[in-house]
């Protein structure tokens, strides 16, 4: 007969959202959070959004 083990969720990795200024040296944000991260082995960094303008390159007609 097979046992049924009833599954816990693991708990919820830490969320670090950094301003601009924040990130703008990434190695010192990085040496911030690595305490935290490091006790959960995991961790999730929402970045700074900024404008983005897609263009096209058309690789065909490059010679």
């Amino acid at each position: 007969m097979a046992a049924y083990i009833e599954f816990v969720p693991p708990p919820e990795c830490p969320v670090f959202e950094p301003s601009w200024e924040e990130f703008s040296d990434p190695l010192s944000f990085i040496g911030r959070i690595r305490p935290i991260a490091e006790k959960t082995g995991i961790c999730k960094s929402n970045l700074p959004s900024f404008c983005f303008t897609p263009r096209v390159l058309r690789l065909n007609e490059l010679e």
